[in-house]
């Protein structure tokens, strides 16, 4: 229910803070999957990664799915950098701090 709220939402940032400040969702992937990927389409990667390493480490429920969902997110990561690295442009990451 949470995460659906989340995507009605114009921004979800304060939705994704309020969840992780009152410990709710913690233990599912789908809350870390949801916020790396808002984050990622901001273009915060660095802070989408630390989501990611954050939901495996506490073991979110399935991990599996988890690790599959972070291992695409390395893989678009590298893949735009690799690009980005080839027309001389600067990386560029809008994160702040999970």
């Amino acid at each position: 229910v949470w995460m659906k709220y989340a995507d009605a939402c114009s921004d979800p940032s304060d939705v994704f803070k309020f969840l992780k400040a009152n410990d709710i969702g913690q233990t599912h992937a789908l809350f870390y999957e949801c916020y790396a990927s808002f984050l990622e389409m901001r273009k915060a990667y660095k802070l989408a990664d630390e989501v990611y390493k954050r939901g495996v480490e506490m073991k979110a429920e399935p991990v599996s799915r988890l690790k599959m969902q972070y291992e695409g997110f390395t893989k678009r990561v590298r893949k735009r950098e690799m690009k980005k690295e080839e027309r001389g442009e600067v990386l560029e990451d809008q994160s702040q701090s999970y």
